[in-house]
């Protein structure tokens, strides 16, 4: 079981900021904190994050922002395990998940997710994604497990540093 976490004292500057913005009526205080810890953060070591109380129903009124950045040279590739469920509509108005194709929310949309079929693995064409979960005032379900990693990009040409140009 994945539970709830911690946050460590002096996790990623970025990762805070994005669950310091998290916006629930349904939660007060620190709950919010640790609604979007598992989405945010994740389990870094294993490259893993999860809908909001993953696997427990996710809250009402959530809004959970994550970025995944690869190192220079690499794409990211994220494919869900286990289960997908989040509430069904015809263009996901109610719980979605949004994954867009670099590290910001205005970055070129790949898809907005809810249902339950699972997608397929999302490929981004450069080093980052951005991805948003949020859920409406009603109906929750158990949300979902997803995993990442980092693919080299097979035609990969560093530019050349200044100064060694012939």
């Amino acid at each position: 079981m994945v539970g709830y976490q911690n946050i460590p004292a002096d996790e990623n500057t970025q990762a805070t900021k994005d669950i310091h913005d998290f916006q629930s009526d349904q939660l007060n205080g620190g709950d919010h904190i640790q609604a979007c810890y598992n989405f945010t953060i994740g389990n870094e070591k294993l490259m893993e994050f999860y809908s909001p109380y993953y696997p427990n129903k996710y809250p009402n009124n959530s809004h959970c922002i994550k970025q995944i950045s690869a190192p220079y040279g690499y794409i990211v590739q994220v494919d869900f395990r286990d289960q997908f469920h989040l509430e069904e509509s015809p263009n996901c108005d109610y719980d979605s998940l949004e994954v867009r194709n670099g590290p910001y929310g205005y970055s070129d949309l790949i898809g907005r997710y809810c249902g339950s079929d699972f997608p397929s693995i999302i490929t981004s064409s450069g080093r980052h994604l951005w991805m948003k979960f949020s859920s409406d005032d009603s109906i929750e379900y158990t949300g979902f497990r997803a995993v990442y990693k980092f693919s080299p990009v097979e035609s990969f040409n560093r530019p050349e540093k200044e100064g060694l140009h012939k």
